[in-house]
């Protein structure tokens, strides 16, 4: 993450005219979650928001750097803060099995811990233990008519929750620099 800082940070002066202040958690709801884990769809929302696409410079080398994949980014500067949304992918494995995380977060410089107290709050369970660490809270649930039923990702059932699709992961990561929340939605690698 403060990698991701540091990228954010040489943006700042790339960044569009300062905008009001908006509610970064009204932002991730109405870009993240309201994608259901599209990041084509994410990006057009933010596109229409009127946020600026990160420079390609500062999204190689964040993927590069902590490992994301298919980063694609937007960026603005308000009042307060420097905000990014990012839609990228990441890979890792539960019970031995691949998986991919599709993501969307948004991120602010400097941090903003409303952001995580409402991520805390909206997610609505107890937070993973296998999450956990360095500033970071995670969430693993499912979603079944906007009630969020905590899941244990040691379980054999994961990953039958994971193939029908309805897992999802939120985690809010807040240090000194930055918050970021983000949504993610796990896929199967599938062996051909």
């Amino acid at each position: 993450m403060k990698r991701l800082a540091v990228i954010a940070g040489a943006a700042v002066a790339l960044a569009a005219p300062a905008a009001r202040a908006e509610d970064l958690f009204a932002t991730f709801e109405n870009v993240c979650l309201a994608a259901h884990g599209d990041g084509q769809a994410a990006l057009a929302k933010a596109d229409a928001a009127g946020w600026m696409p990160m420079p390609q410079a500062l999204i190689k080398q964040l993927s590069a750097e902590d490992g994301f994949k298919d980063v694609k980014a937007r960026i603005r500067s308000t009042d307060a803060s420097l905000d990014m949304i990012l839609v990228a992918r990441m890979e890792g494995d539960i019970r031995k099995v691949s998986v991919s995380f599709q993501f969307c977060a948004v991120a602010s410089l400097p941090p903003q811990p409303e952001l995580k107290a409402r991520l805390v709050d909206w997610s609505g369970v107890a937070p993973s233990p296998d999450m956990g660490g360095r500033g970071r809270i995670g969430f693993v649930f499912i979603e079944d008519g906007g009630r969020h039923t905590a899941v244990e990702t040691n379980t054999s059932n994961t990953l039958k929750l994971i193939r029908d699709g309805r897992i999802r992961v939120t985690a809010v990561q807040d240090d000194k620099q930055m918050t970021m929340a983000l949504y993610a939605i796990p896929t199967v690698n599938e062996k051909p």
